[in-house]
This record gives C-alpha cells, sequence and structure tokens, in this order.
C-alpha cells in the first residue's frame, strides 16, 4: 500500500518535473561536453558505441546525439507520474524516455575504467533527486558537489483567454482577436525576466504556427542554437517561427526580449 503522505499531489508535480528537467538538461549538457577518447582512454569509439550507441559518438570522441531530439523523448505529463510516490518519480522521470534512459546510461558508464585522475561520477554530478539532500554534509566531506533541484511549486502563475495581439514582423503586420496569453513554464522563473506563452485559438495561424514562447537569455545550449537558426533563416530570406531579438508589449508597457 502507498502511503499517501509521500505521494505526489496534482499541485506539485509540475514544479517537480520542472525541476527535473533543469537536472537531466545538467546531464545531457555533461554528456555533450564529455570527450570519451580522453576520459576513457582504455576503450576505442567502437567499443564505446556498441554499448552506448544512443551517444552516437564521433571519431572526435564527443557524443552526435541530438539534445533537442532527446529531450523530446522524455515524458513531462504530469499525469504520467499522478501515481508515483515521491521518492519514485525522480528514477521514473529520467527513465521515461525508452531511447535515452540516464539512469541506464550512467550505469554503463560506471563499468568503464576512466583515465587516471577522473573521477566518474563527480564529473557528471549523478546525484539525481531530493532523497539524496539531507546527506549534503556527506557528499561535501567527500569533494562531491550534490547537485540540488530547485522547488518551483510555489511559482505564482497567470493565464488569461481574453488577450488580443498584434505582431509586427518587418513592417507588416497580423492580428489576432483570440489569444491565450500565459506566464511561461516553471522552468523559465529561473531567468532573470519572466517567460510568455502565446496561444492562437480558433482557425488563425502565423506562419504555419498557433503556439509561440518568449524567453529571456538561457545558459541552455540549444537556445543558442535556436537563435543560431534563425539568425541564418533571416540572413537568407527565408520566413522564421524563432527570432533572436523582439520588442513586447503588454498594455502599451515595452520588454525587450
Amino acid at each position: 500500500m502507498k502511503n499517501e503522505s509521500n505521494k505526489l499531489t496534482v499541485d506539485s508535480i509540475e514544479g517537480k518535473i520542472d525541476g527535473l528537467l533543469l537536472a537531466l538538461k545538467n546531464k545531457i549538457n555533461k554528456l555533450k561536453g564529455l570527450n570519451f577518447i580522453e576520459t576513457f582512454p582504455d576503450n576505442n569509439i567502437n567499443e564505446i558505441n556498441n554499448i552506448l550507441p544512443q551517444l552516437k559518438i564521433d571519431k572526435d570522441g564527443f557524443a552526435g546525439f541530438d539534445v533537442e531530439e532527446v529531450l523530446s523523448g522524455f515524458n513531462l505529463d504530469p499525469e504520467f507520474y499522478k501515481e508515483d510516490e515521491l521518492s519514485a518519480i525522480d528514477k521514473h522521470f529520467f527513465e521515461s524516455n525508452e531511447n535515452f534512459n540516464i539512469n541506464e546510461i550512467i550505469t554503463i558508464m560506471s563499468t568503464l575504467k576512466p583515465a587516471d585522475g577522473i573521477e566518474l561520477e563527480q564529473l557528471l554530478n549523478t546525484s539525481n533527486n531530493d532523497e539524496n539532500i539531507p546527506d549534503q554534509g556527506k557528499e561535501m566531506e567527500s569533494g562531491k558537489i550534490p547537485e540540488i533541484i530547485p522547488d518551483l511549486s510555489a511559482v505564482e502563475k497567470f493565464k488569461t483567454k481574453n488577450a488580443t495581439i498584434i505582431i509586427d514582423i518587418n513592417n507588416t503586420k497580423h492580428s489576432f482577436e483570440k489569444v491565450t496569453f500565459s506566464l511561461g513554464g516553471l522552468f523559465s522563473s529561473l531567468f532573470a525576466k519572466p517567460g510568455y506563452n502565446l496561444n492562437i485559438r480558433g482557425d488563425d495561424i502565423l506562419y504555419g504556427r498557433k503556439q509561440f514562447k518568449i524567453r529571456s537569455d538561457g545558459q541552455d545550449p540549444t537556445f543558442l542554437r535556436i537563435k543560431l537558426i534563425s539568425d541564418i533563416r533571416n540572413r537568407l530570406g527565408f520566413p522564421s517561427v524563432s527570432a533572436s531579438f523582439v520588442q513586447l508589449y503588454i498594455n502599451d508597457g515595452i520588454l525587450y526580449y
């Protein structure tokens, strides 16, 4: 029988997922930045690719998997975890992408012998969840830096379905009368400026899209790639659903992104 006091509530589960998503991106970025040739000199690239094919390690020793594709494979639906206990959701989240099971990847990597002076556990910071937080003192004593997943469940939310927007792109204006306007996800609340979501309702679309996100700069390299793609498309004169800079007016008040 499950302990109800340890069971996630619907109200807190989104904050939990956003915190885990932040930790997941941290792990994925570390995998992308790791040189497997230098880290595991006793194993050649073919051997590592045989046991970790999902990393797609190239001849230079770096993982070649697509970050956005990998992230999209993890289950962010709160309903998926609604019946989980607090102590189990971390494991289920990191294993929810069957093609990129983070826990399995780290377990397999732990069987490889790293180069002298490299501590793999510290390098990947493999602590996953809140249940490790009471042991932070021990972690600090052993020279490891504990990974803390922020609790974002108390972040204020805002959403209205009565918004209208006028979008000006290169002096061409597009007006939409049925728009849902809301504050961005809980992960966006970690940035200096709040994020915003726009959802065009009805049959109207803008460049084939109905949903748009406005976010301030983040340290996540996937945001940088989106900006680079946007700049390249704009330079070539192709329509793009991404922009590296926008002026946002809310009730005639201006915000820059």
